[in-house]
């Protein structure tokens, strides 16, 4: 398996993560199912639904909703008026979190996505429980976005769409609570359970705070492994929605491999990069890569320099060394200067590990590059690495039982 952290900020979970198995190459997402793609999400019980509302030049028309004790979904097909708007016809339309001015739910958040069919589904609160005997609900919508390439257009109006309720049965609203933890080598998972007729939700986080390096799941009466069809982060806590599980059942929340931050001390070494290339007669340009040689070290710890490269994204070049071990910019982001002192831009920092067939996960290396302007800046390149991590394997297990 080899994880790629790319520099830029990203949520722990998803942190830009390829995976790569000992015997086959595959890219993943790393918790929905490492290395294969993740579910559909199941619809069940969807209720037919004809409401249509235009404004502002944007046309709604209801096909269908499911209605839940954790949720509502509506999915509905949105039409643009590409002239009117003066936008292109790839422009597609999103909900924003404060679309909403409806009292009829529980609360007047919102999201939405677009499934491959093109069709908006809009992703709201459970209707109010005052509301859930009646035949209808409104759903007024005070504003809507339009997504025209890198273009964001917010647009004012009024939708109002009457929504048909289904009949009230005992389990349509009903909703089950579990939680637990589970504490491995010194790493606490802490997760809870909100189950309902339409999805079985875990919200979890770990202490201290970890790098996600195995594909999460949930496991079933009877042995049945699912993974999530969807995976979302706020701040330090991860919600993973998994398809509807029975209610009054026990499942079984498993999490696999972690990374955590090694509490040791930076390590600096100076590289003589010019030098490198030039004794083993390989020229400084993209592409190419030499092993580092003890005298190649300036100083610091040679065995912490295993190989520089040259590369360049777009017209930039940067210069790159090859480390053993897990450096994270998570845990801390290293400084690269160049031959006269002054600090480069970081250009790239990448994790490697390596995933044996049995999906085990074993220490792998890192990819540290800046950019450079000249190759008089590479006469004795300054590396000081912060941020290393050790690996947790785990599993975790939590029982959750409402």
């Amino acid at each position: 398996m080899v994880a790629v952290i790319m520099r830029r900020p990203i949520a722990r979970w998803a942190a830009g993560v390829l995976l790569v198995g000992a015997l086959v190459i595959a890219g993943a997402a790393v918790l929905a199912g490492g290395g294969e793609e993740g579910p559909s999400r199941e619809w069940q019980d969807e209720v037919p639904q004809s409401a249509e509302a235009s404004d502002s030049g944007i046309h709604l028309r209801v096909l269908g909703a499911l209605f839940s004790g954790s949720e509502t979904v509506v999915r509905m097909e949105a039409s643009i008026d590409y002239e009117k708007l003066g936008v292109t016809s790839a422009a597609r339309v999103q909900v924003p979190q404060d679309g909403l001015t409806d009292t009829s739910f529980a609360e007047t958040t919102a999201r939405s996505a677009t499934n491959p069919l093109g069709e908006l589904l809009v992703y709201l609160p459970p209707v109010d429980a005052s509301n859930r005997t009646r035949p209808t609900v409104g759903l007024h919508l005070q504003a809507l976005e339009i997504v025209d390439g890198a273009d964001l257009r917010h647009v004012n109006g009024e939708w109002s769409l009457e929504l048909t309720l289904p009949a009230a049965d005992v389990d349509r609203y009903r909703i089950e609570r579990a939680s637990g933890t589970a504490d491995v080598d010194g790493v606490r998972l802490e997760a809870s359970m909100l189950r309902s007729a339409s999805q079985t939700v875990v919200e979890y986080t770990t202490s201290p705070a970890t790098l996600y390096l195995a594909p999460q799941a949930l496991v079933t009466e009877g042995g049945n492994r699912h993974a999530p069809y969807e995976i979302q982060q706020q701040g330090d806590t991860i919600f993973a929605y998994f398809n509807p599980t029975e209610f009054g059942s026990t499942v079984t929340f498993e999490m696999g491999a972690v990374a955590v931050a090694d509490d040791g001390a930076a390590r600096i070494l100076g590289i003589r990069v010019e030098e490198a290339f030039e004794r083993q007669q390989v020229a400084m340009t993209p592409g190419q890569s030499v092993t580092v040689a003890p005298e190649d070290v300036a100083y610091g710890d040679g065995s912490l320099a295993l190989a520089v490269s040259i590369g360049e994204y777009g017209e930039r070049k940067w210069v790159e060394l090859l480390v053993p071990g897990q450096w994270h910019v998570e845990w801390g982001e290293p400084t690269i200067t160049g031959t006269d002192g002054e600090e480069l831009e970081l250009a790239h920092a990448q994790v490697q590990y390596t995933k044996d067939p049995d999906l085990s996960v074993r220490p792998g290396t890192s990819r540290i590059a800046a950019f450079f302007d000249d190759p008089s800046q590479l006469s004795i390149v300054t590396f000081a690495l912060a941020g290393e991590s050790r690996i947790v394997p785990g599993p975790w297990k939590v029982d959750l039982a409402p």
